[in-house]
């Protein structure tokens, strides 16, 4: 926000917001390159394995979010990875990979890496994660699908799979989403386009899909299903009905013209809205 833009109202506001981003970004690029130049001058850059990854992706204007990581779609999953390891990677440096994976399997990818036998010895350990060994030394395709969850901003179930994303929101974070959106990433990479309406069968498909996974990863919680504990505390952490600046929002709300949209989220929080009741309108 120092950088950045409070509020993108213009496609100027929207430059100087990207221009404020890149410059975090190249300024995590510096300091990443002063990292690799103190391996260099010790004498131990090129037999060092290097990995950089991050938490989480960035929407910068998808979905209307501008600089944060508010959903669970492509561009918030979608985690920024490079990936050099000497004796493994020396034959593809500088390709590119476009396989599924986990962040949980690169711990899996790690330790298959470090020595012989290491993705057997992470299975008999019941981890979750796979290694990527052979997607990072031969394209391959990685996992046929992944599931996205998002439970801090909104509540939001996703499935990621070919060029496909559906997205499905219990509690929308106080935004304009219907329960179901699905996106063609080939044609639309950033997400402008819901296809909803006209696949239901793919939102069909996907909708068995996210309901079975998710029933089964939640069984084996102790507390059940983290989305109902969220809604028992009131909702998402940054979108809390319950939290001091909730009543504010809908006076502010009432004041600029959308005294309907108050009225639905006093009293259906962040239930997904029909589309005439527009909180951005």
């Amino acid at each position: 926000w120092i950088w950045g833009r409070k509020e993108i109202s213009s496609l100027e506001d929207a430059n100087v917001h990207w221009d404020g981003y890149d410059t975090g970004v190249r300024y995590a690029d510096l300091y990443i390159g002063k990292l690799l130049d103190l391996l260099e001058s010790m004498g131990v850059l090129h037999e060092t394995a290097i990995i950089v990854a991050a938490d989480h992706g960035e929407n910068l204007g998808e979905l209307n979010v501008w600089g944060d990581h508010q959903t669970a779609d492509e561009f918030t999953c979608h985690i920024p990875a490079v990936v050099r390891w000497p004796g493994v990677t020396d034959e593809c440096a500088g390709a590119m990979r476009a396989g599924f994976g986990y962040h949980l399997d690169l711990s899996t990818t790690i330790l298959d890496l470090a020595g012989e036998g290491g993705a057997d010895m992470a299975a008999k350990a019941g981890w979750d994660g796979r290694s990527m060994r052979e997607t990072i030394v031969s394209d391959a395709p990685g996992r046929e699908e992944l599931f996205l969850s998002q439970g801090a901003w909104s509540m939001q179930r996703s499935l990621r799979w070919e060029n496909w994303l559906l997205i499905w929101s219990r509690h929308t974070g106080f935004k304009d989403f219907p329960e179901w959106m699905l996106f063609d990433l080939a044609a639309d990479p950033h997400e402008t386009k819901n296809l909803a309406s006209l696949r239901p069968d793919l939102v069909s498909q996907g909708k068995a899909r996210i309901e079975e996974w998710f029933s089964a990863q939640t069984a084996k919680c102790p507390l059940g299903d983290p989305f109902d504990v969220i809604e028992g505390e009131g909702g998402p952490l940054h979108a809390n009905h319950t939290a001091r600046d909730f009543e504010p929002f809908l006076t502010r709300l009432r004041a600029t013209g959308r005294a309907e949209a108050a009225e639905w989220l006093e009293t259906h929080h962040g239930a997904p809205r029909p589309p005439e009741i527009s909180i951005h309108g």
